[in-house]
């Protein structure tokens, strides 16, 4: 068996979470979708969204794969595992209702970032969906997180996902983003102006536990034209470091007390 861990992928197993997620993506598709899609044989492709509707992943509507509710039980799961998540929630709903725009708290997993909690406007705003997942050098929130870590992590971050553009103002250098990153950990919270959605401005603080490593980032975002300069660079910014204060307070109580154990 070969040593290196590329080499043991499970092939069938990379193509059905691959088949997932252009479901995700789609909204919904056909088997003659997946078949383009994968450039797969018709029974090939049948086999696959057989055995991915059996197990609940997918279910279909009429001619079309849907995502199923498992994955819904999953993603609780997996969000229910730290005791300490639940604290950040009622700080994104108070940043959200002081600050009339979108929140959320996302946690960092395999250099990238995920929303756990969020409050927007539209529960059909993608860009703040529970679950959602976004990159690390174009999201304020994971600036901000990268700040926190060490550079070997960071480079390392960037050799494994790249610095793929989302729009024309993503940063796509690594030594542009090394610098940025110096600034926020400067700064204390990082910023996007339209570097993952056009349009949009965000602002991002990262949250530590008491030793110092990271326990997550809250997270405020709105359209630019709603978020002026002042609110991006001043306003923002001192609420998300005044609710980080008070997040961190409660994590030392609740592992000093051991009140969540």
């Amino acid at each position: 068996m070969s040593g290196d861990p590329e080499g043991r992928k499970l092939k069938t197993l990379e193509n059905s979470l691959e088949i997932v997620e252009f479901v995700k993506e789609s909204g919904g598709v056909r088997m003659d979708d997946v078949i383009e899609q994968f450039d797969m044989a018709k029974s090939t492709a049948y086999g696959y969204l057989f055995t991915l509707e059996k197990s609940g992943l997918l279910v279909k509507h009429g001619p079309e794969y849907v995502l199923g509710l498992q994955l819904l039980h999953l993603g609780e799961c997996a969000k229910s595992r730290n005791k300490y998540y639940p604290l950040a929630r009622k700080y994104v709903f108070q940043i959200a209702d002081e600050l009339g725009e979108g929140a959320d708290f996302t946690v960092q997993e395999q250099g990238k970032l995920f929303t756990i909690y969020n409050d927007v406007e539209s529960i059909e705003d993608p860009n703040f969906q529970v679950g959602r997942r976004f990159d690390l050098h174009n999201s304020a929130g994971g600036k901000a997180v990268l700040a926190e870590l060490p550079r070997y992590r960071v480079n390392e971050i960037i050799d494994r996902w790249g610095l793929p553009a989302s729009t024309s103002s993503t940063i796509t250098d690594r030594e542009t983003l090394l610098n940025e990153i110096n600034k926020v950990r400067e700064q204390g919270f990082g910023i996007t102006d339209e570097e993952l959605v056009k349009g949009m401005r965000s602002v991002g603080v990262a949250i530590t536990y008491p030793d110092g490593s990271v326990f997550g980032a809250l997270g405020v975002g709105g359209p630019a034209y709603r978020i002026n300069d002042d609110r991006l660079f001043e306003q923002i910014p001192n609420k998300l470091l005044d609710k980080k204060q008070a997040l961190e307070a409660d994590l030392r109580q609740a592992h000093e007390s051991g009140t969540l154990n």
